[in-house]
């Protein structure tokens, strides 16, 4: 892979903030349906479908997104998105413990639509600072980029929402309390992908 296309800021940074969606989305995905049947005490059945009402949405949502960013441009549909997501973060941090199924879908639908909303415009407009022959090139960095985000972020977040034992804690207790930190990091992450974006949009301004 030609590892130069790095040395554009607007691909680079545009890549990070990518990636970051990606380790944000793949994670919670795993979250949620565990907090669900440990902490809640949902069924397996309710575990899942309580995500499927945001990734529906979304789904049918997506032609819009890319709309917006033909109409309007990538700064308005990838902060847009960035807002709603960090909104969907923060609100799972602050409630982080007391979460029940219905919560966890309305804000799931939010964290989903705003995920989705700066995820696709966020590789377009990436990939818009490439040349034709770089385009295979920085294709497969952004697969890449994806599938070990994706792993990494199943890795860490079930990680933090195991992490926290003992303390007279019981395990669904435990579980909370440790699925509140993940949430937490989720939140860290969402807040460093405006100023990913900061630096994208500021290179565009000058070009």
């Amino acid at each position: 892979m030609r590892l130069e296309i790095f040395r554009n800021p607007i691909f680079t940074y545009s890549f990070f903030a990518y990636v970051i969606l990606q380790f944000c989305n793949i994670g919670i995905n795993l979250e949620l349906p565990n907090y669900a049947q440990i902490v809640v005490g949902a069924g397996s059945l309710a575990g899942g479908m309580m995500l499927l009402p945001g990734s529906l949405i979304t789904a049918i949502l997506q032609p819009l997104f890319g709309r917006m960013l033909d109409e309007h441009g990538a700064k308005l549909p990838i902060l847009l998105g960035s807002s709603l997501f960090f909104v969907a973060a923060l609100a799972f941090t602050v409630l982080g413990q007391h979460l029940s199924i219905l919560v966890i879908s309305l804000l799931y639908i939010l964290f989903s639509i705003g995920r989705s909303m700066a995820f696709s415009n966020t590789m377009t407009n990436g990939l818009k600072e490439v040349t034709i022959a770089q385009r295979a090139d920085a294709n497969a960095i952004y697969n890449t980029g994806q599938q070990f985000a994706g792993s990494l972020g199943t890795t860490i977040l079930v990680a933090l929402m195991s992490s926290v034992r003992g303390g007279g804690l019981s395990y669904a207790h435990a579980t909370a309390v440790g699925s509140q930190l993940a949430f937490g990091l989720i939140l860290t992450l969402s807040i460093s992908n405006f100023g990913f974006y900061f630096i994208v949009f500021r290179h565009q301004k000058n070009d």
